[in-house]
């Protein structure tokens, strides 16, 4: 017997893991695994068979971080996998009130004195909604999962298996997932189990209060690396160089927001593309132009492939060059006018290649050298990835000069590499013959809540917000995996993803979440009547829909 509400449990199970800090990229995150681990030892059932829980260390993870998993069985081998991530994002935007970040009540007092939009003013003072780092994104979520693996674990003739997968890293590189894959295809043999269906509880937005969602599938995301080698030269003679930053400038204004980027599918769009870093490669001050400038965007994609992205980046890339060689050409000649004098102009040509023309390139003009040099490169570099000492991005930049040194071509050039990491888009449309109860699942659920408290629900095709649903399956997978490798200098040294067990998988998915707000913002916050009653009867009915007898 439960000692407590539903609701009680769930509502403190929350504030209890929001209280953890476990920063994504940190060794922090391994303080909520113990804490999720030692909850599910104190279940009686985990205590009758401890060999059906464990924490499962990430393969090579410098910060010793682990997924925990937890096997409810019942008869027959029927299973869903309840995901969610137990990793959050670190607290920076809360500036004073950082203290207060991960204590839900100290935050709701110290947020009375600050000065608040009307609609976060008015939801605060409500009492309907939990505040605090991760309350939304996503412990919410993990403690409803958790709550309702306690419940059926206590169930009388369970029918089917409840597989609980929480996985760290979702919010930086989804090293959980991409090295949970391994555990679950373990688990499946090892206890004769079929999957059904895969269901995240990550917090979902509404366009209206009065409408729910859940989603069938999750957008994907590419993250290309843009580096602008110039000519360097002293400001005095600014036509004798070629400043990369004015090119690196033209190729933002080029990208940034273009909708031309945005990539429908069944009815929705995805945002367009959005820089998240630019600068030039200057260490220091000096009077001359940089040398090179670099930056990364993300644009997030609902069926395009990586290489009909990078070609159309490039094509932009080649767009911008040409209006920077124009620019310079109609400077130099107003100049030249000026001065009244007549000097020979620079004479550059638009010049844009893939990492994966560089290396060849490389290979060509310098061979073995390259090669040798290129290797013992790459294995410093991981290092100081893993001590650390680098972050992917900074990495790959150097992986890109490093290769330009071996090729013979010194012009200003733009190079397009990928960084790490990379989300395929899912859907579940993509699976041939799907289960009927899978197929036919949120139909069941939007009758469940107009039944249960008159709220309507939409199934939404894709999340746009990047998720790990990402990995469940590899759809159009001989259109991606040939194009990721070559242009990004970082794969499967440290970064892979295991695209045969995805594919081994091959997962439906759902994601059935409780209402949240302003998630990776000082007033994330999530809806008290979805975390504690609607959401975990939601995904209870899920639960029992997909584990009835009639599968067809």
């Amino acid at each position: 017997m439960l000692k407590f509400s539903r609701a009680a449990r769930i509502k403190q199970l929350t504030i209890d893991l929001v209280r953890i800090q476990s920063d994504t990229g940190t060794g922090q995150e391994r303080e909520v695994e113990a804490y999720i681990h030692d909850w599910l030892a104190g279940l009686a059932y985990f205590k009758r068979l401890p060999d059906q829980f464990g924490q499962y260390p990430m393969q090579q993870d410098p910060l010793e971080r682990s997924a925990v998993w937890a096997l409810v069985k019942g008869q027959g081998n029927q299973t869903v996998i309840l995901l969610h991530h137990h990793d959050v994002v670190d607290s920076f935007d809360y500036g004073n009130l950082a203290q207060w970040a991960y204590d839900p009540s100290g935050l709701v007092t110290a947020l009375k004195n600050v000065s608040l939009a009307t609609d976060v003013r008015q939801e605060l003072e409500s009492g309907d909604w939990l505040f605090g780092r991760g309350a939304g994104d996503m412990k919410g979520g993990a403690a409803i999962q958790l709550a309702l693996v306690e419940e059926f674990s206590i169930k009388p003739n369970f029918r089917g298996n409840i597989l609980l997968l929480s996985v760290p890293d979702e919010e930086s590189l989804s090293v959980g997932m991409r090295g949970s894959l391994s555990l679950l295809i373990d688990l499946k043999e090892k206890y004769q189990l079929n999957y059904v269906m895969l269901i995240n509880s990550e917090p979902h937005a509404k366009e209206q209060d009065k409408y729910g969602e859940f989603h069938i599938g999750s957008a994907g995301k590419l993250l290309p690396v843009v580096y602008v080698r110039g000519k360097k030269t002293h400001i005095g003679h600014i036509y004798q160089g070629f400043n990369p930053v004015l090119l690196l400038s033209e190729i933002v204004l080029q990208t940034e927001l273009n909708t031309d980027y945005t990539d429908p599918a069944r009815g929705e769009v995805p945002p367009p593309p959005s820089w998240s870093f630019m600068r030039d490669r200057k260490e220091v001050y000096d009077a001359s132009v940089p040398a090179s400038a670099g930056g990364y965007l993300s644009l997030i994609h609902l069926k395009s492939t990586p290489h009909e992205l990078i070609l159309k980046l490039k094509r932009s890339c080649e767009k911008a060059f040409g209006a920077v060689l124009r620019k310079i050409e109609q400077s130099h000649a107003s100049h030249s006018r000026l001065k009244n004098k007549s000097e020979p102009g620079p004479s550059w040509a638009v010049n844009v290649k893939t990492f994966a023309d560089l290396h060849r390139e490389a290979l060509d003009d310098s061979g073995p050298v390259f090669q040798r040099a290129y290797d013992k490169f790459i294995a410093a570099r991981v290092m100081d990835i893993e001590q650390q000492n680098l972050d992917m991005p900074e990495t790959t930049f150097q992986i890109i000069e490093m290769t330009l040194d071996y090729v013979n071509d010194l012009s200003p050039m733009v190079v397009i590499a990928l960084c790490p990491p990379y989300y395929p888009p899912i859907h579940n449309d993509e699976f041939p013959g799907l289960q009927l109860r899978v197929r036919t699942l949120t139909d069941h659920l939007t009758g469940v809540a107009a039944e249960g408290w008159q709220e309507e629900y939409r199934t939404g095709n894709y999340i746009m917000g990047i998720t790990d649903l990402s990995y469940a399956a590899l759809q159009n997978g001989h259109q991606i995996t040939s194009h990721i490798a070559p242009n990004m200098p970082l794969w499967r040294q440290p970064y892979d993803i295991p695209f045969a067990e995805m594919q081994a998988l091959s997962l439906p998915v759902i994601n059935i979440g409780p209402w949240g707000k302003d998630h990776h913002k000082f007033t994330e916050r999530v809806y008290l009547p979805d975390l504690c009653e609607r959401t975990p009867a939601l995904l209870e009915s899920a639960i029992e829909y997909l584990l009835q007898e009639d599968q067809a």
